[in-house]
């Protein structure tokens, strides 16, 4: 987003300052007190439909910055006066960029000018302080300018103050996300780690950066959106930013921020042009907006199924059979289109594993009868099942699979909770079933970065007397990626820490990550349950930890027995 609209309006740039060219008059020496309604009169007479960073607009603050410039050298009018011209200028570039009409970086070059010519008013140096245009064009064009400007002189502050360290700002959005939550509780996991042990950040300097971290919360905003509120998401991001002077955003977190929060902060972020890391969404749909500055540690929803089904086929599994439910569209802006995208997804990496999809279905939300789907896989005799659903959906399909004689040789759910309900339904009758987490607490990755998985749950423990979830343990992934991509850019700036992330490939105590170019963790396998032991007319049968392969020690049972033999 750091777009400066190069301008070639060479007749505004031309123009003299006096006359119609500022608030002025010719009689009162050609000054342009006033002047700054010029950016009004443009963006009014366009009836407000302008693009970022238009043209005339930068034109217009340009004109009326070189004319109070030309009123401070030559004296036409007193400084009072001035002093409020560039009040009011200051005013107005901070409302136009409130409006959208500029972006962060053409604003600030803007208050930089504002800030030059006050130093002039004031007497100080006028040698050395120039007013730098508002024309420069992106450094990625080789373009010759179309203005030829004077040369720009830095004005230097001297000061002993040791630099303030800088501020990594999660987002906390919902009922659950204060810093009590469990994404903040990660969040603090990994700042006690690396500031307290580690002793911050590397840059590259003599010492190391500390790390800052600040929630925003029902006690400290007045912003805080109520659970689902995308507008409250986007205020919530717009403050930490311009308001806090983030460097980066964590989240937004809590239970409603998979698709709607997510999106409406990502759209702040790329605006202000500021990375954001999310611990909470795996919604394709949000990263297939485009957003250049959003990245998730979560498995994407497309990718549920690969890794469960690469084990499967490694076990002589040849066929699978995929229902999903369709996405409501009331609850379209908190899921993204989750159970559509897990089912499609399954689908494909099926194909490119080389499972054979005998059949893709989905029903409505809310379907309270799937017998006619059941019986069509039954009959299609499939090895693998897969079913995306809410949270009753999985019970349902287990108890018309039972009733109809469908027995997989696998059932596979990407719904933990409604699997757990399958086994209460069906006790030992239940073993075989497998469901699917982002994370557990008994996955065995090794990471260089606080330890592996056993070495930060014990940290996270020791804080908070609690195991982690996978939403604490995504939260202290999330930072962790920030941290390491940080360090390897050896900057602060945006766009080098944006490439460091795309370039990041490593194996964290939370599991690999690898971001492609949609800000997407494509490289964390889900981890896979399944529910084993038990003995026949018993209630009793144990989730066990299956998969990924890797970072497990337990055997995955293949193929399950009918349900009559269970």
């Amino acid at each position: 987003m750091k777009l400066l609209a190069a301008l070639v309006s060479v007749t505004l740039l031309a123009a003299s300052c006096g006359g119609d060219g500022g608030g002025g008059t010719e009689d009162a020496g050609g000054g342009c007190a006033g002047g700054y309604h010029r950016v009004w009169d443009v963006i009014d007479g366009r009836d407000g439909e302008l693009d970022i960073n238009d043209a005339e607009v930068l034109a217009a603050f340009d004109l009326t910055i070189r004319c109070i410039r030309v009123d401070i050298d030559e004296a036409h009018v007193g400084v009072d006066e001035l002093r409020g011209d560039l009040d009011d200028l200051r005013d107005d570039v901070e409302t136009v960029f409130a409006d959208r009409y500029i972006d962060g970086p053409v604003r600030d070059s803007l208050l930089e000018r504002v800030d030059v010519l006050e130093r002039l008013l004031a007497g100080e140096s006028t040698e050395a302080a120039t007013v730098p245009p508002t024309t420069t064009a992106p450094p990625t064009t080789t373009a010759p300018p179309t203005t030829t400007a004077p040369p720009t002189t830095t004005v230097a502050t001297p000061t002993t103050e040791a630099p303030e360290p800088e501020v990594i700002g999660p987002i906390v959005i919902g009922a659950l996300a204060t810093a009590d939550s469990d994404e903040g509780r990660g969040y603090l996991t990994w700042l006690d780690w690396l500031n307290s042990e580690r002793g911050g950040i590397d840059l590259g300097g003599e010492e190391l950066l500390q790390i800052e971290l600040i929630f925003i919360d029902e006690e400290s905003s007045t912003l805080y959106p109520p659970p689902g509120n995308p507008q409250g998401a986007s205020d919530a991001a717009e403050e930490m930013i311009v308001v806090k002077d983030v460097d980066f955003l964590m989240g937004p977190s809590g239970d409603y921020a998979n698709s709607g929060l997510t999106e409406a902060a990502a759209k702040v972020a790329d605006f202000y042009d500021v990375v954001i890391i999310t611990p909470s969404s795996d919604a394709e749909a949000v990263f297939d907006h485009g957003y250049g500055n959003l990245f998730g540690v979560l498995t994407p929803a497309g990718l549920y199924a690969e890794s469960i089904l690469e084990m499967l086929a490694e076990r002589g599994a040849e066929t699978v059979v995929i229902a999903y439910a369709e996405t409501d569209v009331a609850h379209q802006h908190f899921s993204g289109g989750f159970h559509t995208a897990v089912g499609e997804g399954a689908a494909e990496s099926a194909f490119l594993i080389g499972l054979d999809v005998l059949a893709i279905e989905s029903y409505p939300a809310g379907t309270a009868d799937v017998s006619d789907i059941v019986s069509r896989f039954r009959d299609l005799d499939p090895d693998v099942f897969i079913g995306s659903g809410h949270n009753e959906d999985p019970l349902m399909f287990a108890l018309a699979a039972a009733d109809l004689g469908f027995s997989p040789d696998a059932m596979v759910f990407s719904d933990s909770f409604g699997a757990w309900q399958v086994k209460n339904e069906f006790g030992h009758q239940a073993r075989t079933v497998i469901d699917l987490e982002q994370w557990s607490d008994e996955v065995k990755w090794r990471g260089q970065w606080i330890g592996n998985t056993a070495e930060f749950n014990t940290r996270y423990e020791d804080m908070w007397g609690d195991n982690p979830s996978y939403q604490a343990a995504g939260a202290a992934a999330a930072s962790l990626a920030l941290t390491i991509a940080i360090e390897a850019a050896g900057s602060l700036d945006t766009e080098a820490v944006r490439n460091a992330l795309l370039d990041l490939d490593v194996v964290t105590f939370y599991g690999p990550i690898d971001f492609d170019e949609k800000g997407r963790n494509i490289a964390k396998p889900m981890s896979a349950f399944q529910y084993q032991g038990g003995e026949p007319g018993s209630d009793m049968t144990t989730r066990f930890l299956v998969g990924p392969a890797e970072a497990t020690w337990n055997e995955l049972v293949y193929p399950a027995p009918s349900w009559g033999e269970r």
